[in-house]
């Protein structure tokens, strides 16, 4: 196939690793003589770490604006009923807008790929030569009905797999799992889980990020093996780079995040909740230098399973001392599955692990772009 139009699908607003691979992607895909549009979710304005053409930024990209959803959640009122809803989640937030997709009606997906097709119908006379679609969405179905004879290719990125092993697992699917039922916020599992089997057997190709992504795509979504292809994430090295810096440098960065200008967030959401002295930075300043340091980098989700890491980390402190400072980089403001991280380290279980033993942590608020850090020390 000659290089020309293609559409990269993302139905969420930009905070997570997907995104990352929809930005890297679109990218390479302009170096090698394609003309890519990205049709994304977005919100806030300019600048801010969720706002599609920042994030995408000297991209082509056209964007669904979830902004007023999130303003009518603010004021009480349904944000997946809108004009234009909020995306939803395979994730199960308790509190969160974008709550699972598992518990979204079909009357509210037939508004999602309402919404979805104006955008798309708005970009007409564009004809993709192919439709990448990522995850699998409503947008799924708005694409194919505007551009019925195009072939998709479905982009997985795991937290679908996930959603639909849970259901699985809960609704005792395929004579498998506890058949103790889903909770009643995913009342509509069982009609998800039809209607993305569906979605994916009707796509021309799978992506898959790993071998075991690939058996558990054949074997949850029912698709051939021969249709499905492990393409493992990449890494765009004009963002990920390594940089030789100095002592001084480093440590002056390290001063801007958690000092100067610090955007760590607690359970409230609000980014400049959590911020340090000059003091702080002494979990990185050794006798011979900066400290060796430890990187997580993920969002706040179950399965990242990071308050084991945090009490692993503490107990390991607590018998060989205070090796490296330990730095968290992920999340995104207000969005966290089971226990905050910065709960786990104030908690009293991690406080009685850590003994005399300091934790030092930085967090960057979102994987995509925001940057949110702190630190704590004891």
């Amino acid at each position: 196939m000659a290089p020309g139009p293609v559409l990269q699908g993302f139905s969420f607003f930009p905070r997570g690793g997907s995104a990352q691979v929809v930005r890297y992607l679109t990218a390479s895909l302009v170096q090698a003589g394609w003309t890519p549009r990205i049709v994304a979710g977005s919100v806030g304005g300019t600048g801010n770490p969720g706002h599609a053409a920042t994030f995408f930024a000297g991209l082509p990209v056209s964007a669904a604006n979830f902004t007023p959803a999130l303003d009518a959640w603010l004021r009480g009122e349904d944000p997946l009923d809108q004009p234009v809803p909020l995306h939803a989640s395979y994730e199960d937030k308790p509190g969160a807008p974008d709550r699972v997709l598992a518990g979204v009606s079909p009357e509210l997906a037939a508004r999602q790929v309402d919404s979805w097709r104006r955008l798309l119908v708005g970009l007409r006379p564009l004809v993709p030569l192919v439709l990448h679609l990522h995850h699998l969405t409503p947008l799924h179905d708005a694409a194919e009905g505007v551009w019925p004879d195009v072939p998709v290719v479905t982009h997985l990125h795991g937290t679908e797999l996930l959603m639909l092993e849970q259901i699985e697992q809960y609704s005792g699917g395929n004579g498998e799992g506890s058949r103790i039922g889903l909770p009643a916020s995913w009342r509509y599992g069982g009609y998800w889980a039809d209607r993305l089997r569906a979605t994916a057997q009707r796509s021309r190709r799978i992506l898959a990020a790993s071998t075991d992504h690939a058996a558990r795509t054949v074997r949850i979504l029912g698709v051939p093996e021969d249709r499905v292809t492990v393409i493992p994430n990449g890494v765009d090295t004009e963002y990920f780079r390594r940089l030789d810096l100095s002592a001084r440098e480093r440590l002056a960065l390290l001063r801007r995040w958690l000092v100067d200008d610090p955007r760590g967030w607690d359970e409230s959401g609000r980014p400049g909740t959590v911020r340090y002295s000059l003091a702080d930075l002494s979990a990185f300043d050794g006798s011979t230098g900066v400290h060796p340091v430890l990187l997580y980098v993920g969002r706040f989700t179950a399965v990242k399973r990071l308050s084991l890491l945090l009490r692993a980390y503490a107990r390991v402190r607590s018998q060989l001392g205070p090796v490296a400072p330990l730095l968290i980089w992920g999340g995104y403001p207000g969005e966290w599955e089971g226990e905050h991280p910065y709960s786990a380290v104030t908690g009293s279980a991690l406080t009685a692990c850590s003994s005399s033993a300091g934790v030092a942590m930085m967090i960057f608020g979102s994987a995509c772009a925001a940057r949110t850090y702190w630190l704590r020390r004891r």
